[in-house]
């Protein structure tokens, strides 16, 4: 696939090579280079492009060539957060460059596009691109793009006069017109009038609320006439170590898969290259090291490891389909290693596994629609709402009437834990502007909320606590990932910076003392200390003892850090809160050894006829974690001369960062120990830009 598949992604994946000055009237300079064997006739790309606060204050243009640019969101002081730049390019020969240089103008119109909106169909010559689905035991299924049009439109995403992509759904049918609702197909046709193309993306969805459950099929897709793809059993995996994952299940209820087509003339292949050190400036991803080198030679090896994953429709590629060893997995973190990887070093090769990630996504079972709406289930509408078994009140039930005879047992190869749950389409989005991945970011965001039983999330509250400390940290990731990037004016941007809003409100109501567990003077998260670390100990200390698992901790310290450099102030007092936590158990050795801060797990609590006891002093925790009555030693903890290390010190380092960032009290004086004490290699997820770069 390679650069090839890059061209089915947009007709631009983009190159940016230099970096923004601060100066108001000064370019945003945007570097495009031809990645292709040929030269690239002349004709238009389109790309994500992010903006700090306050850069481009009106609609943004490039300063020598015609631009349509489609804002899709904007900063609280109006200028362009997230745009959809498309633009008119020369002929580039191989491995050609050209430079753009982005600058701010004045918006015409509401929506920020340039131009008036030219709202082009289809020219009839462009073919038709169809759908085959040969159902096992069952009928074939066909689904058309002229017979989706014809239905009408369901959403216009880009509107002006160099793009317009609509967007529109049907549900196959067999020969005599009868379709199964549970399977929907949705074209995105992204269309240039003046170039005479046209990228249609094919998405096939199992994401039926009621869904039955899996279905078995074939698949051929032809455009124009002529076979472009075509895959037996989709959705099966090869054989490997798990049993679990054996045997054919077809496609997985909740799950859904994509692949992208030209209709008429290719306009060919280009790059585009973000600096990291830009991305940092506008807040909106983790601030990482942007003077880590990484060997060619590690991208290469990477690369051809990548080539031999499984990528096919519904495949897992590099995500581990099972929850393993927490935090250890390369998609943990603040963003997947792969991810960093591509930040810290663009290129072709890079951005491929990040956008073929970003695919892969729709294969995990998070997916669900309200088919009344057609987006996800909200909780406004639905406060009531679980997809757990064990839920309460769940709403909705699989249909009653008996299933076709080939809809299979629901069953995925996926675990949809939010503990264990990547950041997948962040990155993709903001570079691409497809709404595939805008979707996957409001599914998986929506996921984490409906998967919690409905009294423990507060009903239509959604509130994030009811998982554990690392489920409710990356679930806050996806969340304000969610609240920060769906456009203005939507109804994705309203319903997630509220859900999200409700949540800071309650760890608020956490400082106030309003809950049942009470703060502490060291920054001890009380509601998420549990018995965990007592498993296997004797019956008379069992469930007596509170422990805390300290990455964990440091997850949602971070996770509230993000949010807060986000833009979203209300996260700044917990934020605060968990970071004394942090800086302390780094800075009090007179009453706990430093090297506490990479404890698997610490005692700060115990069960008393009055009531539970929370630790208040550092040396109370170091007493109950190492002098307990009965001499029963802790689980896994550290001793005094332990150093900064593993998974759970690159998340000690990440989070006395951001602390020092934002000047709180002691942050040096933590951050110069974790320096001097660490051993081993910091993890990509977790390598941070220094300060004072």
């Amino acid at each position: 696939m390679g650069a090839r598949w890059l061209a089915l992604l947009s007709p631009a994946a983009t190159l940016l090579l230099a970096t923004v000055t601060v100066a108001g009237e000064k370019p945003v300079s945007v570097g495009i280079g031809n990645s292709g064997p040929k030269g690239r006739k002349p004709g238009p790309i389109t790309f994500g492009m992010v903006f700090p606060p306050g850069r481009m204050p009106g609609s943004v243009k490039d300063r020598d060539r015609d631009t349509q640019a489609d804002v899709k969101r904007r900063w609280p002081d109006g200028s362009v957060k997230h745009a959809v730049l498309t633009v008119e390019m020369k002929e580039m020969p191989a491995g050609g460059k050209r430079l753009l240089r982005l600058v701010s103008r004045a918006p015409e119109g509401a929506s920020g596009t340039s131009g008036s909106a030219v709202l082009a169909e289809l020219p009839e010559s462009f073919g038709d691109v169809v759908l085959r689905l040969s159902i096992h035991k069952g009928p074939e299924l066909r689904a058309g793009l002229r017979r989706a049009m014809k239905a009408g439109t369901l959403r216009t995403w880009l509107a002006g006069p160099q793009v317009v992509e609509k967007h529109y759904r049907t549900a196959p049918v067999d020969d005599k017109g009868a379709s199964d609702t549970s399977l929907v197909v949705r074209f995105r046709v992204r269309y240039y009038p003046r170039a005479g193309a046209a990228r249609v993306a094919v998405v096939v969805e199992n994401c039926n609320w009621k869904s039955p459950g899996n279905i078995p099929y074939d698949v051929k897709i032809t455009v124009a006439g002529q076979e472009r793809f075509a895959l037996k059993e989709v959705g099966r995996w090869a054989k490997g170590r798990d049993k679990r994952l054996e045997g054919y299940i077809g496609h997985a209820r909740g799950a859904r898969w994509v692949k992208r087509f030209w209709l008429g003339r290719d306009p060919g292949e280009v790059f585009v290259h973000r600096t990291l050190r830009y991305l940092n400036e506008t807040g909106l991803l983790p601030r990482y090291d942007f003077n880590l080198r990484i060997p060619d030679g590690a991208i290469a090896g990477s690369y051809a490891k990548w080539r031999k994953a499984p990528r096919a429709p519904l495949q897992n590629g590099w995500l581990a389909p099972r929850p393993g060893a927490a935090g250890e997995r390369a998609e943990i973190g603040p963003l997947p290693s792969w991810t960093v990887a591509c930040l810290m070093k663009p290129d072709p090769r890079t951005l491929e596994w990040v956008f073929g990630h970003g695919d892969i996504a729709g294969a995990c079972p998070v997916h669900l629609r309200d088919e009344r709406t057609d987006w996800v289930i909200s909780l406004d509408d639905h406060p009531e709402y679980c997809c757990v078994p064990r839920g309460r009140r769940p709403k909705a039930e699989p249909r009653e009437a008996a299933a076709p005879p080939w809809v299979l047992p629901a069953r995925s190869h996926f675990s949809a834990d939010a503990a264990q749950r990547g950041s997948l389409a962040c990155v993709p989005y903001i570079f691409t502007g497809d709404y595939f991945y805008l979707e996957e970011l409001q599914f998986r965001a929506n996921h984490n909320m409906i998967s919690l039983d409905c009294e423990r999330r507060g009903k239509a509250k959604g509130l994030l606590a009811a998982h554990q400390m690392r489920g409710a940290a990356w679930a806050l990731r996806n969340l304000v990932h969610a609240a920060a990037l769906s456009p203005d004016g939507s109804r994705g941007r309203k319903y997630f910076e509220a859900k999200l809003a409700g949540n800071l409100a309650c760890f608020d109501e956490f400082l106030a003392g309003k809950l049942k567990r009470k703060p502490t003077p060291i920054g001890t998260y009380t509601p998420g200390a549990a018995h965990e670390a007592t498993s296997g100990w004797p019956g008379e200390v069992r469930k007596r003892y509170f422990s805390i698992a300290g990455r964990q901790h440091n997850y949602l310290a971070w996770a509230l850090s993000h949010t807060a450099v986000q833009g979203y102030a209300q996260a700044r007092p917990m934020r605060d809160y968990l970071m004394k936590w942090t800086i302390g158990l780094a800075t009090s050795a007179k009453e706990i050894p430093p090297g506490a801060s990479c404890a698997e797990h610490l005692f700060v609590g115990e069960r008393s006829a009055d009531g539970n006891r929370f630790c208040r002093t550092w040396k109370e925790v170091a007493e109950l974690t190492w002098n307990r009555p009965g001499g029963v030693p802790a689980a896994r903890a550290p001793g005094p001369k332990t150093a900064c290390r593993g998974e759970s010190g690159a998340a000690c380092r990440g989070v006395i960062l951001e602390a020092e960032r934002g000047c709180r009290p002691n942050a040096s004086r933590a951050l110069e120990w974790v320096d001097r004490n660490w051993r081993g290699r910091l993890p990509l997820q977790w390598r941070f830009e220094p300060i004072g770069e």
